[in-house]
Order: C-alpha cells, then structure tokens, then sequence
C-alpha cells in the first residue's frame, strides 16, 4: 500500500525533527519543566452498509471510478486527511489539514508522543511534547524542552529539515500517497456509506494485502476513505474538501529559529 511508505516518511521526518535540536548541543542534566498536553486526533469515519440506489458510475469499470477519484483529488483546493495506523508495529496517528499554496496544519502521535506543524509559505514550525521528543532523540526529550521552553521550533528555509517536513504541506503528494492504491486487477462492492454519505468501494489485492477505497457516489467523485488490512493494517479518512485553512504562523515571541542554534 502506498500509505506505508508515506507513514514510514513521517516516521523518518520525526527522527530528523530531534536531530535538529540534539545536534545543538543540548545537556540531558538540565532540569525542565515540559508543557505535555497532547491532543487526541478525529476518530476516523464510520462505515456502513448503505441502502441499494441507483448506480452512480454506470458504465465504468473499477478501475475507471478509481482514475476518476484520483484525478478528482489532484484538483483539491484544501483538504483535512486523517489517518490511524501501524508502522512496524507502532502506532500511529495523523491529522493534516493541507492546502495547494502551501499552508498546513498537523498533529502526529508516534510512539505516545505528540507533534504538532504548521506551515506558511516557506516557513515550517514544529513543536512536540516530552514524550515525542524523548522516544526519538533517545532520552533528551527534557532538555529539549528546556532549550525550547514551550516555543516552537522554526526551521530555516531551504535547510534539509524544513524540506523534510514540507512532506505535510504538500497536498497533491501527500493525497497522492494514500489515493494511488495497490496494483493489481480492482473489484467494485456494494454501495456503503462513510460518515454519513454514500460511497462505492473499489477494492485491489498486492503483497498479501488489500486495499479498498471508497469513493463519493454523490457530487464530485471524491475518496472519503482509504482502508488497507494486512501488515501495517490502516486506515485514512478524507474530510473538508476545498474548505478554507486558517494557518497562522506563531509570533516571533513564540519561536525558536534552529539556524540560530548551530543547525
């Protein structure tokens, strides 16, 4: 499944995220004082088996419906991803809110710890709990928080940590990550519905997996859900097509420029 290899770059991302702070020099005998108030993610969307209807996309063949929901996700304005799954057995959960002009706003939880990001334009903020920072810089999740003091860190233009964290900003590629589904010959299923709207499942098999996405029977044929079962079993939810996002830079009061620390 694509999605895998999407969680296993946000999993890399969040590596890089500590590095930036523990190749500061950074003490672990510091004494801290850690904000930890982690968010919980939207729980993903419902399915269920939907009333019989009329075909929406008679005359097509999955794999048709499934080109014609990729290509209607390439034309998104904005949209909010959620998803919850595993990476090698860790747990994972992001929630993305992401536009085609660069702005975002995202939570991940890896490993209990929280991240949040958001980016404007060119600029990119992270800011994590103890738990994050801990688990990914092996153990100086307090002294990072003791340098940051609740700020967020900003990362410096065009270094390899702000590009490596723009993955979350990218809305085409990371939809595209998620949406491109498993090769192999696709079946369609009975209609259902995903929280609350009617959606066709298109389904394909690849590496002992499957793969089904489900797609909007009503309006623009867009994916509501993707759902694979398997190894790294997951699922993610696709909400607030083309609505506006807010994302607002911190204050400078607020920030932390990690070129300023030796990065």
């Amino acid at each position: 499944m694509a999605a895998k290899r999407t969680v296993r770059t946000a999993a890399l991302i969040c590596v890089t995220a500590a590095g930036v702070l523990t190749g500061c020099g950074v003490s672990k005998d510091k004494d801290t004082k850690a904000d930890d108030k982690p968010a919980t993610p939207t729980a993903s969307a419902t399915t269920t088996a939907a009333p019989p209807s009329a075909a929406p996309f008679a005359g097509l063949t999955p794999q048709q419906i499934s080109d014609k929901a990729v290509e209607a996700m390439k034309g998104l304005s904005s949209v909010t991803v959620d998803f919850n799954g595993k990476d090698s057995g860790e747990t994972m959960r992001i929630r993305a809110a992401l536009t085609n002009d660069g702005k975002c706003v995202s939570h991940i939880v890896l490993s209990g710890g929280n991240l949040e990001l958001i980016g404007v334009g060119k600029e990119m903020y992270a800011k994590g709990d103890t738990k994050f920072w801990d688990v990914q810089s092996g153990g100086d999740g307090a002294a990072i928080n003791d340098v940051l003091k609740g700020r967020w860190l900003k990362m410096p233009a065009g270094s390899q940590q702000e590009e490596s964290f723009k993955a979350f900003c990218d809305l085409n590629t990371f939809t595209k990550s998620f949406t491109e589904g498993s090769g192999g010959k696709k079946t369609q299923g009975s209609p259902v519905e995903v929280a609350g709207q009617q959606a066709v499942p298109i389904s394909g098999s690849e590496d002992g997996g499957t793969t089904t996405m489900y797609v909007a029977a009503q309006g623009a044929p867009y994916v509501l859900k993707v759902k694979h079962t398997g190894d790294d079993a997951g699922s993610v939810t696709f909400t607030d097509f083309d609505k506006p996002l807010n994302a607002v830079a911190p204050p400078a009061s607020q920030t932390v420029d990690a070129s300023k620390l030796g990065v």
